[in-house]
C-alpha cells in the first residue's frame, strides 16, 4: 500500500460528503511537523457519491507535500490488519446510521477519535474521544492529545472491552426473536 511511515492515523469509509474527509485532512495538516514526519494519514475506502470535495482535499494535501495516502477499497482481511497496525482511528462523519468502523477499531485495540454525534456515542461510549463535527482544529487537538499521551491512549483502550460487550449478533437475534414473539402473542390475543 506504499505507506511512507510506520505509524499512521487511519480512516475507513467511502469517499462521500457525510464522512467529512476534508475536516480530517485539514486536521492532519494542522498537526505539528514533528508529528506529520512520524505519522501518515491513511484513508481507506472506495468511491461513494459526490466524491469531488474529498478527492480535491486529498489531491491538495498531497500537492502540498503532506503524507495523505488514499489506498482505495480494502478487503476484510487487509482492513483488519490496517486497524491493528494503526496508531489511531479517526471517524469525522457528520452523519452515520451506526459506527461499525469504531467497533472494528476498538476490537483491534486501536484508540479512536470520532465526531461528537449521538450515533457515534452509541457505538463508542466512553471508550472514544470525541471532537466537534466539522471542526479541524478540535480534531487536530484531539489527535495530538492521543498521540502524545500514552496514559490517555491506554485509558481509552482499557474501556473498549466493556463497550464492546454491548454489541453482539447473539443479543441482536435474541432481541428480534423476543419482539417477534411479543407481536405474535399480541396478534393471537387480538384475534382471540
Amino acid at each position: 500500500y506504499k505507506i511512507p511511515t510506520q505509524k499512521f492515523i487511519f480512516f475507513m469509509g467511502n469517499l462521500e460528503p457525510r464522512k467529512d474527509l476534508p475536516t480530517l485532512i485539514s486536521a492532519y495538516q494542522l498537526l505539528p511537523q514533528k508529528i506529520k514526519d512520524e505519522y501518515s494519514l491513511v484513508l481507506a475506502g472506495g468511491d461513494g457519491w459526490k466524491t469531488e470535495k474529498s478527492r480535491e482535499a486529498i489531491k491538495q494535501a498531497q500537492k502540498n507535500g503532506e503524507k495523505v495516502i488514499h489506498v482505495g477499497f480494502v478487503d476484510a482481511k487487509d482492513a483488519s490488519a490496517f486497524y491493528q497496525q494503526a496508531s489511531l482511528f479517526v471517524m469525522p462523519s457528520i452523519y452515520e446510521g451506526f459506527g461499525i468502523p469504531i467497533l472494528e477499531a476498538l476490537i483491534s485495540g486501536t484508540p479512536v477519535i470520532a465526531s461528537d454525534i449521538p450515533v457515534l456515542h452509541e457505538a463508542g461510549g466512553d471508550a472514544v474521544l470525541y471532537a466537534k463535527p466539522g471542526n479541524p482544529i478540535d480534531f487536530s487537538e484531539k489527535i495530538i492529545k492521543i498521540i502524545t499521551s500514552k496514559k490517555l491512549s491506554d485509558e481509552l483502550k482499557s474501556k473498549a472491552p466493556s463497550q464492546l460487550t454491548k454489541f453482539s449478533w447473539d443479543k441482536n437475534v435474541k432481541t428480534i426473536l423476543e419482539k417477534v414473539k411479543e407481536l405474535n402473542d399480541h396478534n393471537d390475543h387480538a384475534n382471540g
